[in-house]
């Protein structure tokens, strides 16, 4: 018999610009974080103000130089206020962009990054459980455009912001990347029980990502343990998982997606996270009763895409 639990986390358009990422660095040093902990999660802005705003700020043309790794900030007013700042990004690199309210601040800052010249961008609003922005990625060299703005579209001198862009490690480690194209199921790349897989949604031209991953199931009951870090990290990437066997059928057999809170015997296809903003990264299990292969499907829910929008499936399988 077959069946699906899913377990919540408790802290929780396309292009061929990706550029290439190396394996994780052999010198991280993750021995004092406990499992799926962003090493980002406490970056602050230190220090005075070293890039104060220049108004007006509100246009492409009139976004406020902003060199990497200094101290800008800035003040929502009036209400409704848009503040851009431009800033160049020499060679690749993992980047860190940190929005966060000012001392005193009553701000609920929200982030937009655009890649001047391409077709995509990252947006990003609360932290896990914070009102604060930040924004990590595998970001091609280039020239980026920011552009912040108060959640509510409210105003006024309580309304500060502090800002810095600064190069960065990867908050993440892994052991493989994912090969494109595996954008359908006849081209899906095969992963193993132990495989921690750093994916991109992005590099299907036109047409939406849809990262596609098997696995079989040896012979006997095994439950098989999807694990994805991706938002909790500074991903702007919202995913779900949905689960196939080899006709294309739903795992596992009878699920449904849009379970209604009163039906208890309603199983979802869909592996999520929970509460937007706080519990976005999927974590689930399916109960194998062995001999058959999985398909894996990874979708991004806005149909984003972009280097921000990665993320690390870890694969887990163990037998019963």
């Amino acid at each position: 018999m077959r069946g699906l639990a899913l377990v919540l986390l408790s802290s929780a358009g396309g292009c061929h610009c990706r550029p290439d990422l190396p394996d994780p660095p052999d010198d991280t040093d993750d021995t004092d974080l406990p499992p799926h902990s962003a090493q980002t999660a406490d970056t602050a802005v230190a220090g005075p103000c070293q890039v104060p705003e220049i108004e007006p700020n509100e246009t492409p043309s009139e976004a406020v130089p902003l060199p990497m790794e200094l101290h800008a900030c800035g003040t929502f007013e009036p209400a409704g206020d848009l503040d851009l700042w431009r800033f160049e990004l020499e060679q690749d690199a993992w980047l860190l962009t940190r929005l966060q309210a000012a001392d005193g601040s009553i701000a609920d800052p929200n982030l937009l990054l655009t890649a001047v010249g391409e077709s995509w961008a990252a947006a990003r609003a609360d932290d896990p459980e914070s009102l604060d922005v930040t924004l990590v990625f595998p970001a091609p060299a280039g020239t980026y455009q920011l552009t912040t703005s108060e959640q509510l579209f409210r105003g006024g001198e309580r309304y500060g912001y502090d800002l810095v862009v600064s190069e960065t490690k990867p908050p993440v480690s892994w052991t493989r990347t994912e090969a494109e194209p595996n954008d359908a199921q006849a081209t899906a790349q095969t992963v193993a029980a132990g495989d921690v897989v750093f994916g991109t949604m992005s590099g299907n031209g036109a047409l939406p990502d849809y990262d596609w991953y098997k696995i079989a199931i040896p012979p006997g009951k095994h439950t098989l343990t999807l694990d994805v870090t991706a938002f909790d990290e500074g991903s702007s990437a919202n995913l779900t998982l949905y689960l196939f066997d080899d006709t294309l059928g739903y795992l596992p057999e009878g699920c449904r997606d849009g379970c209604p809170a009163n039906d208890l015997g309603c199983v979802e296809c869909a592996i999520e996270g929970g509460i937007r903003g706080v519990e976005l990264d999927p974590h689930g299990e399916y109960v194998s009763s062995g001999g058959e292969v999985v398909w894996i499907q990874v979708l991004e829910n806005g149909s984003r895409e972009g280097p921000a929008n990665w993320y690390v499936l870890e694969i887990g399988l163990e037998g019963s």
